[in-house]
């Protein structure tokens, strides 16, 4: 019996470290966004055996409210130039995340089977936002990362 529970928790052991992501830090520090005080950073990727995840910080140092949502892509610098990573047509739910003045909000998003990252490289995460001053004002965002 000791034997037998020894080995289920071995067992149990190599299911759970196989579960558990590998985070992984690959921001460099580079980002854009067209309106001044509302940016992104990456925080870390998580690898977990069938999917890959981005954890992107959106942070408003605005006085006023700004929305983001599920929609973003993938790019990867090739020659100097920025190229599309999408696998195919992606379809993102349309909904809108609230960040208040002065906030910051880490958001996860999915990369597996969207965007082709599987080459060591300069990658950017992109996605758009509107600032609420009265007058709904589009914002573009993006951040770097790099796959070594």
């Amino acid at each position: 019996i000791v034997l037998f529970l020894s080995l289920v928790c071995v067992l149990g052991l190599i299911v759970c470290i196989n579960i558990l992501p590998e985070k992984q830090s690959v921001s460099n520090n580079v980002s854009y966004s067209d309106v001044e005080d509302i940016f992104i950073e990456i925080e870390s990727m998580c690898i977990y055996p069938d999917i890959t995840t981005l954890i992107v910080s959106w942070n408003n140092n605005t006085k006023h409210t700004v929305t983001y949502g599920e929609m973003y892509w993938i790019e990867r610098l090739e020659n100097g130039e920025w190229v599309d990573c999408s696998l195919k047509d992606n379809v993102f739910t349309l909904v809108g995340y609230t960040l208040n003045a002065s906030e910051k909000v880490d958001k996860e998003y999915r990369l597996t089977d969207l965007f082709d990252i599987s080459s060591p490289g300069t990658y950017r995460f992109c996605s758009t936002c509107s600032l609420g001053m009265g007058d709904e004002k589009e914002c573009s965002v993006w951040a770097e990362f790099v796959i070594k």
